[in-house]
């Protein structure tokens, strides 16, 4: 067996992130007290978990609706926002989850610089959107016809640079 891949070990810390999360609100709902900030932070933290394991198995409505999931720097400064959303000192679990994540949001930075075009994740939905978005042929620049040609050159233009 080999040694892990960048990627592989990035996954992995996606779903503990998301187990943790979903441990941090349930406990919460349970030991501390009914108050409403509690239990809507509890919501939140089970929210967000769901986001990213929704987002790391490759549920369409996820990449489509948060796009910046599927990329590294995406991905760290997601980590950095809960590391920061979690941080307390006074509940040692919600301390140790926000310690996590801004190791994660670390790792997600450090990955983002040494491959930041490549997408984490793929959805075929969205391959298919991109598809139909672009024109064939050409990808950017001015498509040259005939009736165009004339106008220009009646009103004395130069010919576009395509």
């Amino acid at each position: 067996m080999g040694c892990p891949t960048a990627k592989s070990m990035a996954t992995g810390c996606q779903y503990l992130g998301a187990a943790l999360l979903f441990y941090l609100g349930i406990s919460r709902i349970f030991t501390l007290s009914f108050l409403a900030n509690n239990v809507v932070l509890s919501l939140y933290y089970i929210l967000f978990g769901a986001i990213i394991l929704m987002g790391e198995l490759g549920f369409g409505i996820i990449s489509r609706k948060f796009h910046f999931l599927d990329r590294n720097f995406g991905k760290a400064f997601f980590a950095l926002f809960i590391a920061t959303f979690t941080f307390t000192i006074s509940y040692w679990v919600q301390l140790g989850v926000s310690l996590f994540f801004l190791v994660a949001g670390g790792c997600f930075v450090v990955l983002g610089f040494t491959s930041p075009a490549e997408e984490t994740t793929s959805d075929p939905a969205r391959e298919e959107d991109k598809k139909k978005a672009e024109p064939e042929g050409k990808r950017y620049g001015t498509v040259e016809t005939d009736a165009n040609k004339a106008k220009t050159e009646a009103a004395g233009l130069p010919a576009p640079i395509v």
